[in-house]
C-alpha cells in the first residue's frame, strides 16, 4: 500500500514537459523606417531588397519544424557588421543560438560579397582624384588601391 501511495505521490509531483516558444516577430515588421536605420543602417525597403536578392544564397532546407527566415539571418548579419556587436549579443536579440547567429552571419556575409560587384563600383575616370581626396581625410595614401587589390 505504502508502494501504491509513493508511486502515485511521484506522478503527481513529475514535471510536465513546457512547450517550446518560438518568436516569429521579426523586427524588420515591427520597428519604424528611422528605429531600422539607428540599428541595421539601411531602411525597410533596402533591407527588403536585400532579402530579395540573397535569398536565393542562403535559404536552407532543414528538417526541423522552424528554420530561420531569411529576413532574421540578413538582419542578424546586417546588425553584426553595422555594430560590431559580437554573435552572441546578435543573437540573443534575435532570439538565436550563438552558434546558429553565426552559420546566419557567415553565410549571409558570402551572399552579399558573390552580389557586391553587381552593386558596387569605383569611377574609373576620375580615380586619381578621389584617391588623392580619400588619401587626405584619411591620411592613407593610396587607400582605394590597397582596398581594391585581391587578397595575398
Amino acid at each position: 500500500m505504502a508502494l501504491l501511495q509513493h508511486i502515485m505521490n511521484q506522478q503527481r509531483n513529475r514535471r510536465l514537459p513546457r512547450p517550446r516558444v518560438f518568436c516569429d516577430t521579426c523586427p524588420l515588421e515591427t520597428l519604424t523606417d528611422t528605429e531600422l536605420v539607428a540599428r541595421y543602417r539601411l531602411p525597410h525597403h533596402s533591407i527588403v531588397e536585400l532579402c530579395d536578392i540573397v535569398q536565393q544564397n542562403i535559404h536552407r532546407v532543414t528538417h526541423r519544424s522552424h528554420p530561420l527566415t531569411v529576413a532574421t539571418q540578413v538582419l542578424m548579419a546586417l546588425h553584426f557588421h553595422a555594430t560590431g556587436c559580437m554573435q552572441k549579443d546578435v543573437g540573443n536579440l534575435h532570439g538565436i543560438s550563438q552558434p546558429s547567429a553565426s552559420r546566419s552571419i557567415t553565410g549571409v556575409s558570402a551572399a552579399i560579397a558573390c552580389v557586391a560587384r553587381n552593386y558596387i563600383s569605383l569611377p574609373q575616370s576620375n580615380l586619381t582624384e578621389i584617391m588623392q581626396d580619400f588619401g587626405e581625410v584619411t591620411n592613407i595614401p593610396n587607400g582605394i588601391q590597397l582596398c581594391s587589390r585581391p587578397p595575398l
